[in-house]
């Protein structure tokens, strides 16, 4: 028997320009922070959905989805497995029109990122790596 029946795939934006990551805080637990993204739709690849979610949340039209940087899996205790991919994208702008689901956001450095609280430890840690990535593929690593 199966000990996961069901899944659920969550997709999100590392939105990185300027040596800073777009973050956003949820409007339903103020004070804690996310990377913009969300669920793929039944019948949605996976680069239609994060376009569908950066515009229901950021207003965003245009955007380029860039590599597939990093994932992750956990199992919550009804049984259903999480799994996380996050992707790099390319915005063309820095000002956005926030959906209900947000509060605000920020652009923060790697620096900063130690003063975000964030929905789940492993965003912290994704974006942490992202800058480390981004850092090395800039000096030529």
């Amino acid at each position: 028997m199966i000990e996961h029946e069901t899944a659920q795939i969550g997709q999100k934006a590392l939105i990185l320009r300027n040596g800073k990551c777009l973050v956003l805080e949820g409007a339903a637990q103020p004070g804690t922070w996310d990377l913009p993204g969300g669920r793929i739709n039944q019948g949605e690849n996976p680069e239609t959905a994060l376009h569908r979610e950066l515009q229901e949340e950021l207003g965003i039209k245009k955007c380029t989805v860039g590599e597939t940087f990093f994932y992750d899996l956990w199992y919550r205790p009804n049984k259903t497995t999480i799994c996380l991919v996050a992707s790099f994208v390319d915005i063309d702008r820095e000002d956005f029109l926030m959906s209900h689901e947000h509060l605000q956001y920020a652009w923060i450095t790697k620096e900063e990122l130690k003063n975000y609280e964030f929905f789940t430890p492993i965003m912290s840690t994704m974006i942490q790596r992202a800058f480390e990535y981004h850092e090395s593929k800039n000096n030529g690593n």
